[in-house]
């Protein structure tokens, strides 16, 4: 029996390889998320086929956050409970197993907005990580979601909280030149800017910035919301032609990155 590690999943299979469920790593790899799920639900026949119970699991683990990156959340919300059933009596014996199911539950709950039942999910898949003493790169980001989840109901303490303990782990696993990192800077100084604390929320905007500018180059998307916020703060604290220059900076990316219609433009544009 062989013991295969492919996108974080741990499948385990008779055979060395499953060339429809490499060609949905890949896609998934490259984001092309329909030709994942795809692929993803030819990999689930083969291994349901070959009496496989694990990797079909595991796969369709893997095809339901497919389908919340394609946007498909309410099918993935769907499977998911069913997911969750299996993992609690057909392997109860493998906890990583349901802590991936509450994680991809937690967020699928974000983004159907329902922001308590997300928080359920994911302190329930923390804490099996912790009963595990995982600080792997996935349960930083179920901390990422979880600061998302308090955020998004302006449970600022506990949002805080949430994201340090992400940064924690990012920081031990990438350093602080990653982009992994920059993305809870950002979230920690949106929490510094909606309570006011304007200085520090530039600082740490700065060095998120900073990062995002040195990982993706200068008109790289993922500036967007680093450069809304800081000029934001300077709107909110009358200081008009600096909160100019960086909406001026937001737009000429967007102009570059988002086509011609685009809502996010014309609300720049705005």
């Amino acid at each position: 029996m062989i013991l295969l590690l492919l996108g974080n999943i741990t499948l385990l299979s008779q055979e060395v390889r499953d060339d429809v469920f490499v060609k949905a790593q890949q896609w998934r790899d490259s984001s092309q998320w329909d030709s994942a799920i795809y692929y993803l639900e030819k990999a689930i026949e083969n291994f349901q086929q070959k009496g496989l119970s694990i990797n079909s699991f595991n796969a369709r683990i893997l095809l339901n956050d497919s389908r919340i990156e394609a946007l498909h959340f309410e099918q993935a919300d769907s499977a998911l409970n069913q997911l969750l059933i299996e993992a609690r009596t057909k392997f109860p014996e493998i906890d990583i197993n349901l802590a991936k199911v509450l994680d991809l539950q937690g967020k699928v709950a974000i983004e159907l907005g329902r922001y308590t039942e997300a928080v359920g999910k994911l302190q329930e898949s923390l804490a099996i990580r912790r009963n595990l003493n995982l600080k792997d790169d996935a349960t930083g980001l179920t901390y990422y979601r979880l600061g998302d989840a308090w955020r998004s109901q302006g449970v600022v303490d506990s949002a805080m909280a949430a994201y340090e303990s992400a940064l924690e782990i990012r920081q031990n696993l990438f350093g602080d030149e990653s982009e992994k990192v920059a993305a809870v800077w950002s979230n920690i100084a949106i929490l510094h800017r909606i309570t006011g604390n304007y200085d520090q929320a530039m600082r740490i905007y700065e060095k998120s910035d900073s990062v995002i500018v040195k990982v993706f180059g200068p008109d790289h998307k993922r500036r967007g919301s680093i450069l809304n916020g800081m000029a934001i703060i300077h709107a909110q604290s009358a200081r008009y032609p600096q909160a100019l220059e960086y909406f001026n900076q937001l737009l000429q990316i967007d102009l570059k990155t988002l086509a011609s219609d685009s809502p996010t433009l014309a609300r720049t544009y705005t």
